[in-house]
Order: structure tokens, then sequence, then C-alpha cells
């Protein structure tokens, strides 16, 4: 049977070409693979997705982030944003929505879409323009600004929020009516509270 070798070899090359526009954030000098670590630097990508650990430092992604491991970002630029496991922000802006299947910690950051965490948040000098919905037993905001905060159902038998310094402009609610809130050093809900107890104290 004869083969066409023009044929091979135009496949080979469309094939080639294919694999080095999928990879080729990571093959830039912005975003490289190490170890089982997705490291990002300063510079611009159009998306990344690590299987494993990423560290994003000072980098501007356009597009979708989807890490499949534990995300670390400092001074980022960000756009939608998938975590399946624990994350830190800090300094980062985050355009779009924020989802995480883990903890988070969210230092000195602005998230402009909803942040939507499974797991327990700490959050401290940041802004929240839309919803945080959490689904976990504790949250915890130091001098924050946010909108409506939900607590969506678990089996804990009690759901703590604790706000410092913290203004909350919309409603507070509950799912399961086991909450309790906790609101330190002239921290304010703007909104209704549903669902909980409320204490005031200095912390």
């Amino acid at each position: 049977m004869a083969i066409n070798l023009h044929n091979c070899r135009r496949g080979a090359f469309i094939f080639l070409s294919a694999m080095l526009t999928t990879s080729g954030s990571f093959a830039s000098d912005v975003c490289e693979q190490r170890f089982g670590t997705l490291n990002c630097s300063k510079g611009e990508v159009h998306s990344a997705e690590a299987n494993g650990n990423a560290m994003v430092i000072g980098t501007t992604i356009k597009g979708e982030l989807t890490v499949n491991g534990q995300l670390t970002a400092n001074d980022a630029k960000l756009s939608s944003v998938t975590v399946n496991g624990a994350m830190t922000l800090e300094n980062t802006r985050v355009a779009k929505n924020l989802i995480v299947h883990g903890s988070a910690f969210i230092k000195d950051s602005k998230i402009k879409g909803t942040a939507v965490i499974s797991g327990h948040l700490t959050a401290e000098g940041s802004t929240f323009s839309e919803e945080i919905s959490i689904s976990g037993q504790r949250a915890v905001l130091v001098k924050c600004q946010t909108q409506e905060l939900h607590f969506n159902k678990t089996n804990a038998k009690l759901e703590t929020l604790e706000l410092e310094n913290t203004i909350v402009d919309g409603n507070v609610v509950f799912e399961s009516k086991k909450g309790s809130i906790v609101l330190c050093n002239d921290s304010k809900i703007l909104g209704d509270v549903i669902g909980a107890n409320i204490t005031e104290k200095d912390c």
C-alpha cells in the first residue's frame, strides 16, 4: 500500500502546532511547570490550569485559572478562578467569580464577582463586591466590606460568623437556622439577619 509522505508530514505538523498552542502559556517565560507545581511570575497569559499546586506571583491571567491542588497567589490580576483545594490570596484582584472547594485565606484583595467557599474562610482587609456563599462551619472577616453573606446548610451543630471592623451591606442568611454571629469593634450588618443569633463584644 502506498503511503503519501506529504500528508503524513502535514498531519505531524498540524499535531505539533496544536500541542504548542495548548501548552504555549506554560512554555513561555511567565508560567512553567516544576516538580509538580505550576509557577507563574510577572507577565500575562491567556489562561492556566494546574493539576497540582500553583504559585501565581505578579501574574495577569486574562481567562480561566483552574487549580486541582493548592493555590497561592500574590500581587496577581485574575479573571475567573476555580480551586479544588486550599487557597491563599494576597494583594490580588479577581475580576469575576471565585470558587474554592477547600479552606480560603484572603488578604488585601478585591473579589468583584461571587465568592463560593466550601470550607473555612478567613479574610482580612478585603472587598467583596457580590455575595459570599459559604458551605462551612466558620468564617472570619476582619476589616472587610462585603454584600450579602449566605451560609448553606451543613451537618454542623453550629455555624459561626465573626466580624471585626467589617461592614456587610446586605443580608446575612443561615439556611440551617443554627447560626451564631459575633460583631466586634463597630462591625455592622446593614441588611436583615436570618437564622442566627447576634452577640456584640469588644475583640
